[in-house]
């Protein structure tokens, strides 16, 4: 959350009746998706919390608020109030377990799984290395009783963001669908969300890809949005839950991305009819730009009232080549550490057959092998 004077996060409070105003606005903008105009207008008509709760649609309407940003505003004040109303009559239902790993990064063959209610034990955030992934968590479970259009328009939607965030700032990142945040579930809390049909995640996102990117970039962009991965959540008895984190992995390595710099169209342009303008017109007026900014995706071409107009989006843009050449010192200094820890992996392979610990039938085949060999090339030894 945001701080007025500073910019700098703040905890967003468990209860809507204690949001000030500009908890109502960050809120707006990471959870409600709506855009910085919009946000800014709940800004200065001073909505704080308890305001928020007595809103209508007609009340947001008459201050300038558009249809689809007061639709979202509140459908997604009610959603909160119905998730509050849920664990209060059930509260056990919010209690987590013990910490856990994430699902090794970029990777879709481990044999991993995560029991329900446990924590991930890394937080939302912005680059740090590069390399190491960044993590954004969606609860998605509102979803559950969604339209499938509507649930693949939400899935699709938050992807292009962060991956277009991911892709600007040059870090590698993971999107986790069926993980909880705060205020509603601990931070990393694993809740899990039905998957009828998995192909149909898989068959979406390149049709997003296509429908948002620049047509230059829609390829680059395909290489950099890796497929989703879809990891089994377990119930505390080991049982299987019929649920699933959906997880995304974001990969902009350099070969691919170079100096480029990526631009998204809004959106809710697909929704668009107005036929006063012709579609690149209108595109090129909704091209948004994120960014990676600590926990969030920010849109640097978003109205904004603490600077300039497209002042930090020309900075960014400026830096890019420098980006892009950070990025590729952190690939190769990745590389040198893989390289000189590979041989000493492959042998233990080789005397385990993979598991963590000596098979002794794989161990005896091994030493024939190795016996073998030194007969062959001893000297005086021929065959």
């Amino acid at each position: 959350m945001e701080n007025e004077e500073e910019g700098k996060p703040t905890d967003l409070p468990d209860e809507i009746k204690d949001w000030n105003k500009h908890h109502v606005k960050q809120w707006a903008l990471n959870k409600a998706c709506v855009d910085g105009e919009s946000a800014n207008i709940l800004l200065q008509q001073n909505i704080n919390g308890p305001s928020l709760l007595l809103l209508e649609k007609s009340d947001l309407l008459e201050v300038g608020v558009t249809l689809g940003p007061a639709k979202l505003i509140i459908h997604k004040r009610d959603e909160h109030l119905k998730f509050k109303k849920e664990q209060l009559s059930s509260p056990t239902t919010n209690q987590s377990g013990r910490p856990c790993k994430p699902y090794p990064f970029h990777r879709h063959h481990d044999a991993c799984r995560y029991k329900a209610n446990s924590v991930l034990d890394v937080t939302e955030s912005g680059a740090s290395d590069y390399i190491e992934p960044c993590h954004e968590y969606k609860g998605y479970i509102h979803m559950s009783e969604a339209a499938v259009e509507s649930k693949m328009e939400k899935f699709t939607d938050e992807v292009i963001r962060f991956a277009a965030a991911c892709m600007n700032s040059r870090t590698n990142g993971t999107i986790h669908f069926g993980v909880g945040d705060k205020p509603d579930f601990v931070h990393g809390q694993v809740l899990g969300v039905s998957v009828l049909d998995k192909e149909a995640y898989v068959n979406a996102l390149p049709q997003a890809i296509e429908g948002h990117f620049e047509y230059r970039h829609i390829q680059t962009a395909k290489m950099c949005i890796k497929p989703p991965r879809f990891v089994e959540v377990l119930n505390p008895d080991m049982t299987s839950s019929e649920k699933y984190v959906i997880e995304v992995d974001i990969v902009p390595d350099f070969v691919i991305c170079q100096e480029n710099f990526y631009h998204v169209f809004r959106l809710d342009t697909r929704k668009s009819k107005r036929k006063s303008k012709s579609k690149e017109t209108e595109k090129e007026e909704k091209k948004l730009f994120f960014i990676r900014d600590h926990s969030s995706s920010r849109d640097l071409l978003a109205l904004t009232t603490f600077a300039k107009p497209n002042e930090e989006y020309n900075r960014f843009i400026d830096d890019v080549p420098q980006l892009s050449l950070l990025r590729k010192q952190a690939e190769e200094n990745r590389l040198s550490v893989v390289k000189s820890s590979v041989q000493g992996s492959r042998l233990s392979e080789m005397i385990t057959g993979g598991s963590q610990s000596l098979d002794k039938s794989h161990f005896e085949r091994i030493g024939i092998h190795l016996l073998s060999f030194h007969l062959v090339w001893s000297p005086g030894h021929y065959f």
